[in-house]
């Protein structure tokens, strides 16, 4: 019990604020982070007005999570597949009726996983939102839980507790992480009579512990608070844990990396058996000829027609020995280097603005804030514009094959399969 209160202790002194390139520092110094179990997540304010800066963010930090959990998405499951990540699968809770804005829970998970709904721990009222799901690795048994929990401030907080507890008592007692905004101020724990106390103690009871011990959230001219965080009943296995500044709002992102290893996951291969050049289809065309010419095939003989066809088109293309190549998938294309150097730019604009606050200017400097805000929302606009750009030139590439076509459209109309 001792030595679990000493790791405990020490993941909470260990959780830092870092930029994102402080976090590509951290996570390729220790190349085994890039194997590990991990978590992120992030109140993002509204999936229509900030989905496309998240994934900007994402791939910024040249990292990929196990899992993200996202709070406030304002979005319900018949619209997700209009909020696709590469490489991960979403899973999207309803949203609270009545409610177009402050309401919406989702999970993305890794591909390289197998996700099952747990049901059980999840759903939608106004005082909690939840959604769970149950992962596995197709080359391991080994199960971890994910959750990912909001709490709506006009709730009721002695409802919120008790379903906190509802929920606490399906999960297993081990691999379980709870992801969340639970408008509850972590730093302001110390007392046994306020509501922040109440719910230490029911997070405490039910095995679980938070990773992140400093402020989530702040907005001007108010006091920065710990509402975001990470709970998980595997203390002793959380390796690092964090809290993102380059944030997308008023809410910084959370992180943490687990000492799970998993499988690295690699290129994905492709076995190659013919070359298609053009010098080779040359050659089987000239020899599909010739043999044809040479072999009257009856009409109701297709199948020496095929063997003709397949022996002309081995002789001209098949390889000698097959060929393993390895293909990186482009992840968002139209993130290009120019955006993420803007983005990188914005941050900067944003952290000199924020340090130039002090007694006197406790709004910080006029001139560096609307330097910050205006580049804010010119940029903006140039992601919009290169998105819209991009998806285009995908219509128009394909404008002379109806079915590709419309395949497009189909994927921004969120109707794929």
């Amino acid at each position: 019990m001792i030595s679990i209160f000493n790791i405990y202790s020490k993941i909470l002194e260990s959780c830092k604020t870092i930029t994102v390139k402080e976090f590509q520092q951290v996570a390729t110094t220790d190349q085994s982070y890039l194997t590990k179990f991990s978590s992120y997540f992030i109140n993002i304010d509204g999936n229509k007005t900030n989905f496309e800066n998240l994934n900007i963010e994402l791939k910024r930090t040249n990292y990929s999570f196990s899992t993200i959990a996202l709070a406030e998405t304002n979005v319900d499951p018949e619209l997700q597949n209009l909020y696709k990540m590469d490489g991960y699968n979403e899973f999207y809770q309803s949203i609270t009726e009545g409610k177009n804005k402050g309401t919406g829970v989702a999970l993305y998970v890794h591909e390289q996983f197998n996700a099952e709904i747990f049901d059980g721990p999840s759903f939608c009222s106004p005082d909690l939102e939840s959604f769970f799901v149950k992962l596995s690795l197709p080359t391991s048994s080994e199960t971890f839980i994910t959750g990912v929990i909001y709490r709506p401030p006009s709730g009721d907080s002695k409802i919120f507790l008790e379903k906190f507890n509802e929920i606490c008592a399906t999960l297993p007692k081990s691999g379980v992480r709870i992801l969340g905004d639970f408008n509850i101020d972590f730093l302001k724990m110390n007392s046994n009579t306020n509501f922040a106390s109440q719910f230490e103690d029911a997070i405490m009871s039910n095995g679980f512990s938070p990773v992140i011990s400093i402020p989530t959230h702040q907005r001007s001219n108010c006091r920065p608070t710990c509402i975001d965080n990470i709970l998980t009943n595997d203390i002793d296995k959380v390796g690092i844990s964090g809290v993102i500044s380059d944030s997308i709002g008023d809410h910084m992102p959370v992180f943490e990396i687990s000492d799970i290893n998993l499988k690295k996951q690699g290129k994905e291969k492709h076995i190659k058996f013919y070359d298609y050049s053009n010098k080779n289809l040359e050659k089987f065309a000239t020899k599909l000829q010739t043999d044809l010419e040479h072999h009257q095939v009856a009409s109701d003989t297709f199948d020496g027609f095929v063997n003709i066809f397949k022996n002309a088109l081995d002789l001209a293309c098949k390889l000698e020995r097959p060929k393993v190549t390895k293909r990186s998938k482009i992840v968002n294309p139209w993130i290009t280097d120019s955006i993420i150097s803007a983005i990188d730019k914005k941050h900067e604009l944003k952290r000199d603005w924020v340090k130039s606050k002090n007694k006197n200017l406790p709004d910080g400097d006029p001139v560096l804030h609307k330097t910050f805000t205006d580049y804010r929302s010119a940029l903006n606009i140039i992601i919009v514009s290169a998105k819209n750009s991009f998806n285009q030139e995908r219509i128009l590439e394909n404008k002379n094959d109806r079915n590709k076509t419309w395949k497009v459209i189909n994927e921004l109309r969120g109707k794929t399969k």
